[in-house]
C-alpha cells in the first residue's frame, strides 16, 4: 500500500528551498517520488492520503554526537549496565517523538548500546536508527570515567578497532585529547600517538568503517588530518590551514556548540576560571566559524546525555549554528543531509527524495522562519511507519521564543 503525504510545504534538504504544493510518495520502507501533486495524484490514485493540514514536512532530524544511555562510570556493575539500558528505552521513545529519527551514538562503555539498538531494529521498542561506536579507543592516561578502552600502541589500537566491529560498532570514535581546568583550558593533553592514531583510522577504513575523534587542541585535530580520519567531535581549535585541509579531505566536523555553551554552571565556579572557560568558548566559536568560512561539511550533534530533552537540546544546538553566522537553510541540512552525510549515508538517507529512506516529519510551522518550531512535532514516520500522530489536532500558531 503506497502512502501520499500533502498539505503543507516541503523542505527535501536538497536545495534551500520549501516547495509548495508539492507531495511525498511513500511506498514501504522507502520514498518513491517527490514532486508537484497534481503530478503525483495522478499516478498513484490508490494510495492512501495524508493531510498535514499545513505542518511542514522536512527529513527526520539526525542527531550526530548524543549519548542514548547515561552516564558511564569508572566502576561498570551489571547492575549499572541494566539500568543503564532501561533508561535508555526511555530516551529512545522520547528521541523519536522529538522527530530525531537518526541517532549517531558516540560511546558507551558497555554493550547496553548494542542491545539498546538491537531492540529498535528488531521494532520491540520505537526509538531512532542508532549508528553506535560503542567504547571509545584511547590511551590509558585517560579519564576512568569515561566511554574508554585503553589500548596501549598500534597493534593493541588495531585489534580494539577489529573487536568493536565484531562486537557491533557501526563507527569507530577515538579519544585523542582533552583541555582541563587544571591548566585554565590552555593545554590540550594528548592521550593518543600518532602512530596509534595512523592505526586506527587505516583499520577502521580496511573494515569499510568511519572513524572520527573527540578532538581538542590544534595537535590533536592536525594529526587526525594527516591520518585521513572522516570527522572531528568538538574541534575546540583549528587554524585557517586545518579547516582548509578538511574542507579539501571532505572531512565532517561535529561541533557541539550546545556542550560548550551550557556544559558548566557558573555558580560553581570561581570567577577566575569562568573567565578562562569563556576564553576557551571563544576560541571553539571562532574555530566553527573558520570551519564554516572554508565550506567544511557540517553535521549537528548535541553531546547531551539521558535525561536532557532530546528536542530542546538539537534545536538549541541549531539555533546556535545560525547565530554562529549559518543560515537557517544550512542548519536545517546540518540536521538532517549533513547528519546522513557523518555516518557515509548521503546517498541514502537525509534527504526527501525517492530511493531515499522514509524518515519524514511534520513540524507545527516553518522552519526557515524559526527553528524554534522544530520542537512542535506533530507526526512522525521511520522507514515507512507512523510512531507520532497528531493531525486530527488543528495546528496552533507557532510562537517564537528561544531559551537562553
Amino acid at each position: 500500500m503506497e502512502t501520499l503525504l500533502y498539505g503543507g510545504p516541503i523542505f527535501t534538504a536538497q536545495d534551500d528551498q520549501l516547495h509548495h504544493n508539492w507531495a511525498i510518495r511513500i511506498q514501504g520502507e522507502k520514498i518513491a517520488a517527490v514532486g508537484p501533486l497534481q503530478e503525483l495524484l495522478s499516478h498513484t490514485p490508490a494510495a492512501r492520503h495524508v493531510d498535514v493540514n499545513g505542518r511542514t514536512l522536512l527529513p527526520g532530524l539526525v542527531d550526530a554526537h548524543r549519548h542514548m544511555i547515561g552516564a558511564s562510570a569508572a566502576d561498570i556493575t551489571s547492575e549499572f549496565i541494566a539500568y543503564g539500558a532501561i533508561t535508555g528505552v526511555r530516551v529512545a521513545q522520547e528521541t523519536l517523538a522529538a522527530g530525531i529519527t537518526t541517532v549517531r551514538d558516540p560511546g558507551c562503555k558497555h554493550a547496553g548500546i548494542f542491545a539498546l539498538k538491537r531492540a529498535i531494529a528488531d521494532e520491540l521498542i520505537p526509538g531512532p536508527t542508532i549508528y553506535a561506536s560503542g567504547p571509545n579507543p584511547t590511551g590509558g592516561a585517560a579519564p576512568s570515567s569515561w566511554r574508554n578502552r585503553y589500548v596501549c600502541g598500534p597493534w593493541e589500537m588495531r585489534q580494539a578497532v577489529r573487536e568493536l566491529a565484531r562486537d557491533g560498532a557501526d563507527w569507530i570514535k577515538l579519544v585523542v585529547s582533552q583541555a582541563t581546568s587544571e591548566s585554565n583550558w590552555r593545554r590540550c593533553i594528548r592521550y593518543l600517538t600518532d602512530i596509534e592514531i595512523q592505526a586506527a583510522v587505516e583499520e577502521a577504513h580496511a573494515l569499510d568503517m568511519r572513524i572520527s575523534a573527540h578532538t581538542e587542541g590544534l595537535d590533536a585535530a592536525r594529526a587526525l588530518i594527516d591520518a585521513g580520519a572522516d570527522a572531528l567531535e568538538h574541534a575546540s581549535y583549528l587554524d585557517e590551514e586545518s579547516v582548509e585541509r578538511m574542507a579539501q579531505q571532505g572531512m565532517f566536523l561535529v561541533p557541539t556548540l550546545w556542550l560548550f555553551t551550557h556544559n558548566y554552571d557558573p555558580p560553581q565556579m570561581t570567577p577566575a576560571l569562568l573567565d578562562a572557560y569563556r576564553r576557551y568558548q571563544d576560541g571553539h566559536s571562532a574555530s566553527f566559524q573558520r570551519a564554516l568560512q572554508a565550506g567544511v561539511r557540517i553535521a549537528a550533534g548535541t553531546d547531551a546525555v539521558t535525561p536532557l530533552p532530546p528536542a530542546d537540546c538539537l534545536v538549541t544546538e541549531l539555533e546556535l549554528m545560525q547565530t554562529h553566522g549559518m543560515t537557517r537553510a544550512a542548519v536545517l541540512h546540518a540536521a538532517t543531509a549533513g547528519g546522513a552525510g557523518v555516518l557515509g549515508l548521503g546517498q541514502h538517507l537525509g534527504q526527501l527524495a525517492a530511493g531515499y529512506q522514509a524518515d519524514v516529519i511534520a513540524v507545527n510551522g516553518n522552519p526557515l522562519a524559526d527553528l524554534r518550531v522544530l520542537t512542535q512535532v506533530d507526526w512522525v514516520m521511520q522507514r515507512g511507519r507512523v510512531f507520532i500522530s497528531k493531525l486530527d489536532a488543528k495546528p496552533q500558531p507557532s510562537v517564537a521564543h528561544r531559551t537562553d
